[in-house]
């Protein structure tokens, strides 16, 4: 099964034991970063509750776009909890930012990369 990323679902199906609920809806929060803590119910294998990170990949292009991705890990014993994807495109006069993840879930947003942004302007009327 493909994900909106291209990569293969079972790269964000690691540990379900270690997450309250998989892959929550995040709205339009879009962690680089991080992790979603609140949704960390601890290390299914040690049952600590440390989270770190490993595999950290990040490339930009000459245009701006960024996609990071990492493996959450348990700080303690090393456990792989999920695969964390972060894309931030530039399209059109705009910043596309997206995450998909177990621990952290699924979001998107979209900003205007100039303060005079039409698609904000029509929103308001």
């Amino acid at each position: 099964t493909q994900s909106t990323w291209g990569l293969d679902s079972r790269e964000h199906s690691m540990c379900r034991d270690c997450v309250k609920s998989e892959r929550p809806d995040r709205g339009e929060t879009c962690l680089e970063t991080g992790a979603f803590f609140m949704n960390f119910k601890g290390c299914a294998a040690c049952t600590a509750v440390n989270i770190g990170r490993a595999n950290v990949e990040a490339v930009e292009d000459d245009e701006g776009n960024e996609q990071v991705s990492f493996t959450h890990v348990c700080g303690s014993c090393g456990h792989e909890i999920g695969k964390h994807t972060y894309a931030c495109e530039v399209d059109g006069g705009r910043h596309e930012y997206s995450m998909e993840c177990r621990l952290c879930g699924i979001g998107s947003d979209s900003r205007a990369i100039m303060p005079d942004d039409d698609q904000a302007r029509m929103l308001q009327h």
